[in-house]
């Protein structure tokens, strides 16, 4: 009879262990599985500015490197006219949503306020340029590094621009 109860007691060890290998399983398999079948409105979380921001920066980033890529013969002019679209459209978006609160309600048509935006887009994309350390060669149009004195494509020196100070 003393036989029969070690057997009981590693049967019912064995059977606990088993039991919380399985357990560990299923939570560990639900964690991975669960965020697959959530519904596309419980993942979107609301934008806020600082991830428009955030997206604004980024696409104009984009932007600003996809017109040095066309400047230097990388992109073809079919292509780069096309991703500009993208980019631009992207951007102007983003840009009705960081201004939706604040929007002025006086605009009489909605290509008004789309040419604001191109607008708005083209000046921060120009004081994105400028300020770049990269300079662009008056003669032949490639930009250079700050470091460089001269154009290595046509040889040309850099001029330095001087600002004169307010009097």
């Amino acid at each position: 009879m003393s036989a029969s109860k070690p057997r009981c007691a590693t049967w019912i060890l064995s059977a606990m262990i088993i039991l919380a290998i399985v357990v560990v399983s299923f939570l560990v398999a639900a964690w991975i599985l669960v965020p697959l079948f959530r519904t596309s409105q419980e993942n979107s979380a609301p934008q806020t500015h600082t991830n428009l921001e955030e997206r604004r920066d980024t696409i104009l980033r984009s932007l600003k490197e996809l017109e040095f890529d066309h400047s230097t013969g990388k992109i073809e002019d079919a292509e780069y006219a096309a991703q500009r679209a993208d980019f631009t459209s992207q951007a102007t978006r983003i840009f009705d949503q960081l201004e939706a609160p604040v929007a002025p309600q006086n605009l009489s048509s909605p290509s008004l306020a789309l040419a604001e935006r191109e607008i708005e887009l083209e000046v921060l994309v120009m004081r994105a340029r400028r300020k770049s350390d990269d300079w662009q060669c008056a003669r032949c149009h490639r930009t250079m590094k700050n470091a460089d004195r001269f154009c290595a494509s046509c040889g040309a020196e850099r001029i330095q621009e001087h600002v004169a100070a307010p009097a």
